[in-house]
């Protein structure tokens, strides 16, 4: 009997000596990684914020992603400093989901920006009503005259391109703020400013 206690004790012990040592080499592979690869984003591994870590890879935007088989890209957009998150109590998250097949490419031109930023900036540009574009910040780098009402429309941060039957042309999103139309600005002298020297879009600039 004496034996079979002194078994036991002995296979927890050495049971409990693994469980260490184990947890010992994870910790060292960690740090490992951590000084040979410092840029290393571990929130690849992840998937969006649920505890820190990222739910399965569906696109901000609408409902293509994991769901639906459709690719999404993780865009990583500028970090708050940590001081505002803190007395802001807001998400300090900095990356999230936007399907390739349409948003991901509009996501992109807002990774200046942060991420509270750049994602209602982001819905408003694709809402359909007035209440959803209601918080939309617009650049007055842009002006040009309101295709629906004649208004003053400004721009809205993408650049976009149109198909035509023999080119491509690019233009910017603009927007009124009066009758809630949106339109793709395309204007000749802007294609190559457009292609070379892309601007940045800063929000509420006025010119």
């Amino acid at each position: 009997m004496l034996s079979v206690i002194t078994m036991v004790n002995l296979n927890n012990i050495w049971n409990i000596e693994n469980i260490i040592k184990l947890l010992l080499f994870i910790v060292i592979v960690f740090l490992l990684v951590k000084i040979l690869f410092p840029n290393f984003r571990y929130s690849h591994w992840f998937t969006k914020k649920t505890n820190g870590f990222k739910i399965p890879p569906n696109c901000y935007l609408c409902k293509r992603g994991l769901d639906t088989e459709d690719k999404c890209d993780l865009i990583y957009f500028t970090e708050t400093p940590l001081n505002v998150v803190k007395s802001l109590s807001i998400n300090f998250d900095n990356a999230e989901w936007f399907c390739t097949e349409e948003h991901s490419r509009l996501a992109k031109q807002f990774k200046h920006l942060t991420y509270k930023e750049a994602t209602e900036q982001l819905k408003c540009i694709i809402g359909e009503t007035r209440e959803d574009s209601q918080n939309i910040r617009l650049d007055g780098l842009f002006m040009s005259e309101c295709t629906s009402c004649g208004a003053i429309a400004r721009w809205t941060g993408i650049i976009d391109e149109e198909e035509f039957e023999n080119s491509i042309e690019l233009g910017v999103l603009m927007y009124c703020d009066i009758c809630v139309n949106s339109f793709l600005d395309i204007k000749g002298s802007l294609q190559e400013y457009l292609t070379k020297t892309p601007p940045v879009f800063i929000p509420g600039r006025r010119l």
